[in-house]
């Protein structure tokens, strides 16, 4: 039987990243995506710790060495995470968990295939990987860029866009149908509808970025990996604000 691994992208393009996601998961593999600003040593540690099977860069493919277990017939995508202690943590999300995550989403912000979503944000964060899978879920048209720009994210002609707060005030908002917007740490939206400025029928501010993480809690994936293997997200995402991260790891 064919070993599930745990593949890192360790690639600077943002469409790169996603065809190599696609295939990847199209061989059975699970992902993890690594931020681009980090590192050597902190890529390295991070590879170590999660126990990942093989890097991908634009040199190759190479095996890492570590003689880690494999990962499960589900699992999808492994977002790192410092936590709360700053050593490097891994979130499993499954090929179940973002297909529920991105149709509930979709659902809430009335956007269907006939949407155009905007990748701007890190791919190596939850906030930036939920817009492809929210897009490749719905059939709607996807535009990826490198990192965020605002003279790029206003020449866009994208109807929705995944942004932090900070972003919001450097970009023309009244380009787009829909901004969902991220949250702060302790899972409160960053910004009121009011106070972004915002016109109330071209926008809905949904946090959905710490939601996630606060519901299923960080660990090692040496150790025993969160899963996020609940559904009923839109009864979650109500529930946002008052979810804390668990104190004990456990496989779901």
């Amino acid at each position: 039987m064919r070993v599930r691994e745990l593949v890192a992208l360790d690639v600077a393009s943002a469409n790169e990243i996603a065809r190599l996601v696609r295939l990847e998961w199209d061989a059975g593999n699970a992902v993890i995506v690594l931020d681009d600003r980090l590192p050597q040593a902190g890529k390295a540690r991070l590879i170590e710790t999660l126990g990942v099977h093989t890097i991908v860069t634009t040199f190759g493919r190479t095996r890492s060495g570590l003689h880690s277990p494999p990962m499960d017939e589900d699992d999808a995508v492994v977002i790192a995470t410092s936590g709360t202690s700053g050593e490097p943590k891994g979130v499993v999300h499954t090929h179940n968990t973002l297909r529920a995550a991105s149709l509930a989403t979709s659902a809430a912000l009335r956007a269907g295939a006939e949407a155009h979503w905007l990748a701007c944000l890190p791919l190596s964060h939850v906030g930036g990987f939920g817009v492809l899978t929210r897009a490749w879920h719905t059939g709607a048209r996807l535009t990826i860029h490198d990192g965020f720009d605002s003279a790029a994210v206003n020449s866009s002609d994208a109807t929705h866009v995944s942004l932090v707060p900070t972003a919001l005030a450097r970009i023309d908002s009244t380009r787009f149908t829909r901004i969902l917007l991220g949250a702060r740490a302790d899972g409160h939206v960053a910004l009121s509808q009011r106070e972004s400025g915002l016109p109330r029928r071209h926008r809905r501010l949904v946090a959905h970025q710490r939601c996630r993480t606060h519901r299923i809690g960080t660990a090692a994936r040496r150790r025993t990996p969160w899963r996020d293997d609940h559904h009923g997200w839109r009864k979650r995402l109500a529930r946002c604000r008052r979810a804390r991260p668990r104190s004990t790891p456990t496989r779901r």
